[in-house]
């Protein structure tokens, strides 16, 4: 408890902005947009006298790649593959409480014995809910943090296995106005002696405090969103045992947003500051303007990301003590810049993390109430110039081009298939980057099902 109060001082405008929330009124909300339409978290509204439901989620994708991630090689060949996920999720709410779990198995097809005894069930959420009154509830377990586009907090849901927090959540939803106050503290195993995490095989943050807000107006259309959050670090001590010491990485900023009839415009920017997990010194930022207008069956989409990195060629010595690659570990990433995924994990904050400033252009049409197709266009360029492997530093930013079509067919309520086709075409600049061999146009194909029924209550 006492790591808790101490990393809760850190970030005492949480409880202030908590607070002040709770004097605001309100009326009822509209969803937003986001740069992808998908939706923020659910309000928690009066509850039902009794509400339990069982529903079903499965789905099977099967993936051909050829260039997915990293440019192809002479030596190079493409690989083909089916993962499916199968989870079951039950739901309960009465009076002032509510509870989730969900439990799931994700595989690759064949790459299990068919006779194992080997357990592969896991637990996805797992949460209880208590209800102060209508609009404040504590969330307390194994959940999903999702915010605004997801673009910081999602439950990358493209990623079979999706992605949770065990945590605290304060919740507090009346209308016009939206917070949640989260706070995590990690731990790798029940210690006797001191508080060590030293997780094997992922970095992890061993403190986290998020502070969510959402206003919307009384008209609608204007919504303002604020995220501050903070991740800490264990500090390694020269036997390993870890220190009450932790790497504190702070991010702060916000969206705002405007909508009519036809117009959506938005921008949000973000500020990275403190420590990078190492203890280096950092300073980061994030920038993302967008704006859509739609018709009745179309919409068009122009909008821009642009998040820092570090140059690689500097030779400024206070320049290099400074870490200035923003991250977004806990954000969706196959959504955002390009499908094929050239910048996730694998590049951002990697040692060739040099930025990236990613210009899109989107269209997206409606044919009927079942068929729908998109069309996305990317055009890549870095902050600073790159360095090859042979520390050749390159001619220009570009790194190159991708497109990505998808078609979705929804049969009914519960069923969607999704068939996707992207391409790459990469710089001299992307191959010192990814490896490979630019000359090589990349591809990848995918094609997925996915069935969510509801079991129970189960519908005529």
């Amino acid at each position: 408890m006492l790591y808790i109060m101490k990393s809760i001082l850190y970030y005492q405008r949480f409880v202030f902005l908590f607070k002040l929330l709770l004097v605001t009124g309100g009326v009822a909300q509209a969803q937003s947009d986001t740069i992808y339409g998908t939706s923020i978290s659910s309000s928690a509204k009066q509850q039902a006298k009794e509400d339990f439901h069982i529903d079903l989620d499965i789905r099977p994708r099967t993936e051909y790649r050829n260039g997915f991630r990293q440019l192809r090689s002479d030596s190079s060949q493409a690989a083909f593959f089916t993962s499916q996920r199968s989870r079951l999720n039950l739901t309960f709410k009465k009076d002032r409480f509510g509870a989730a779990l969900s439990l799931q198995d994700v595989r690759i097809w064949g790459a299990a014995n068919p006779v194992s005894t080997s357990a592969s069930l896991q637990i996805f959420e797992a949460y209880v809910e208590p209800y102060f009154n209508s609009k404040l509830s504590l969330r307390l377990g194994k959940q999903k943090i999702m915010y605004d586009n997801q673009r910081l907090f999602a439950q990358s849901d493209w990623r079979q296995s999706g992605a949770t927090h065990d945590a605290v959540n304060l919740r507090y939803y009346n209308g016009r106005v939206e917070s949640e106050l989260v706070l995590a503290f990690n731990q790798s195993g029940e210690n006797t002696w001191f508080t060590n995490f030293a997780p094997i095989g992922f970095l992890q943050y061993k403190t986290l405090g998020v502070h969510y807000y959402k206003y919307t107006s009384s008209n609608e259309k204007w919504v303002l969103t604020s995220i501050n959050y903070f991740e800490g670090f264990q500090q390694q001590s020269a036997n390993n045992v870890g220190s009450d010491a932790q790497n504190f990485r702070y991010t702060d900023g916000g969206r705002i947003t405007y909508s009519s009839k036809r117009w959506w415009l938005t921008f949000s920017g973000y500020l990275q500051h403190g420590h990078n997990p190492s203890g280096k010194i950092l300073s980061a930022f994030y920038l993302q303007p967008e704006i859509k207008y739609s018709l009745k069956k179309t919409a068009f989409r122009l909008g821009a990301e642009f998040k820092s990195g570090n140059n690689t060629s500097s030779n400024n010595a206070d320049y290099r003590a400074v870490d200035h690659s923003f991250q977004y570990p806990h954000g969706v990433a196959h959504r955002f810049n390009g499908t094929m995924e050239y910048f996730t994990s694998n590049y951002v904050g990697s040692s060739k993390d040099v930025g990236l400033f990613d210009p899109y252009f989107f269209v997206e049409q409606r044919v009927n109430d079942k068929i729908s197709f998109s069309l996305q266009n990317h055009f890549f360029f870095s902050q600073w110039r790159p360095i090859n492997a042979q520390l050749q530093l390159q001619d220009q930013t570009y790194l190159g081009f991708e497109n990505d079509v998808l078609l979705t067919y929804k049969p009914n309520g519960y069923t969607t298939v999704d068939l996707g086709f992207s391409w790459l075409l990469a710089s001299n600049s992307m191959q010192a980057i990814s490896g490979g061999n630019k000359d090589y146009v990349a591809h990848w194909t995918y094609m997925q099902a996915s069935f969510t029924p509801r079991l129970w209550p189960a519908k005529n």
